[in-house]
């Protein structure tokens, strides 16, 4: 998967999110499907944008998250939707989850650039020079 990829991965899955929430607040104790972009028709409206259309969209739907959020009460922070693996979750603990899947992608596309820059570098026959990149 390509930093691209990741990142539209990453936007989709954000409305995905926002949806979820908004059902959660609507329904009592919805049951969600895994999330898996291969089987999201609305991913492929994210595939063709570039990664400067990505950042743009996932921002502006990262603040409709967060301004979600804030205006829940106690209450309907303990709505609960079922996820299929790990069961009925509360709001605040499918934040946490969202957060984790984030990480995880975020993680991923760190080690992708670090290698590109490592291969970049080890041509120079210089092992120590990429560090100047992280400044370590």
């Amino acid at each position: 998967m390509s930093i691209r990829l990741h990142l539209a991965h990453l936007g989709r899955y954000h409305e995905v999110f926002l949806l979820r929430l908004r059902q959660i607040m609507k329904d009592e104790m919805p049951m969600f499907e895994r999330y898996k972009s291969e089987w999201d028709a609305g991913f492929a409206d994210w595939m063709p944008m570039s990664v400067s259309e990505i950042w743009n969209k996932m921002k502006v739907i990262r603040r409709q998250i967060k301004n979600h959020l804030d205006d829940l009460s106690e209450i309907e922070l303990s709505r609960k939707g079922n996820h299929p693996r790990l069961g009925a979750m509360d709001v605040i603990a499918w934040f946490e989850f969202f957060t984790l899947h984030e990480s995880h992608h975020i993680y991923s596309i760190f080690r992708m650039v670090k290698m590109r820059i490592w291969e970049k570098y080890k041509k120079l026959n210089d092992p120590f020079l990429w560090m100047k990149h992280f400044r370590v």
